[in-house]
């Protein structure tokens, strides 16, 4: 799989098995907006990698808890690795 691939290149490659979480707040465009290009977003919202970070968390714990919605706690924090680790 892709992230498996790109999280073990972080970890073995780079040396990072751990990465700080320096900033919190990020902003979210709201679903269906988020895709429709014909017009700028009505409103954005606020989301935060510590509660998304909580929230998965939580389905490990009790992975029967997972559901399909649990991947949008996954992107925005796979995004913040992304830009951590590259800059």
């Amino acid at each position: 799989m892709a992230v498996d691939a790109a999280l073990r290149h972080i970890a073995e490659n780079l040396g990072k098995d751990h990465i700080e979480l320096d900033e919190d707040l990020y902003w979210e465009v709201p679903f269906p907006d988020l895709f429709n290009l014909r017009k700028s977003p009505v409103e954005l919202e606020v989301g935060n990698l510590s509660d998304d970070l909580e929230f998965l968390d939580a389905i490990q714990s009790e992975p029967k808890n997972a559901t399909a919605l649990s991947l949008v706690h996954i992107f925005p924090l796979l995004r913040y690795l992304a830009h951590k680790v590259d800059g």
